[in-house]
């Protein structure tokens, strides 16, 4: 290349990227997600459907509040999970039980005090450890009653 404003060194990276995007656009334009088609294709009898489908589920509901009132069936007993959700985001490092995998530490058995101390830290983007740029990214993301939350969890989670 003779243009002055181009550098040899970038452009043929910068090209191969192109034409990797646009080898990669083009074979996934038809893609399916799910088995579903790109786009929205329900439309006609697949649009009716899904309003009688969701008409019946309505109405299977009022049947059973229905039901229940009249005493003729007991409510279904629901249990709610005790793990927060954002615990989904520290599990996968540190193990679901809290035990540590790999080079990611045990945290279950830490106080509660050590536990929002660490957070607020990491969100604070503080240095802690080896880990700390992983734990600033994870960090970032919680409230400070989600790191309220976690603390108090962990803190239970048993050895």
């Amino acid at each position: 290349m003779a243009h002055k404003d181009i550098n040899d060194h970038i452009l043929f990276p910068f090209l191969i990227i192109c034409g990797a995007t646009f080898a990669i656009v083009f074979a996934f334009a038809n893609a399916e997600y799910r088995g579903q088609p790109m786009g929205n294709n329900c439309i006609n009898e697949c649009y009716e459907q899904l309003l009688e489908r969701r008409e019946v589920a309505e109405l299977a509901k009022l049947e059973e509040e229905r039901l229940i009132a009249a005493g003729v069936i007991e409510a279904p007993v629901i249990i709610e999970d005790p793990t927060p959700p954002m615990w989904n985001g520290c599990a996968g490092c540190h193990g679901m039980n809290g035990g540590g995998m790999g080079m990611f530490p045990k945290i279950s058995g830490q106080s509660k005090e050590y536990i929002t101390t660490a957070l607020l830290e990491y969100k604070n983007r503080q240095e802690r450890g080896r880990q700390s740029m992983i734990m600033w990214s994870q960090a970032s993301f919680l409230s400070d009653r989600d790191i309220d939350t976690l603390g108090e969890f962990i803190s239970n989670l048993e050895n």
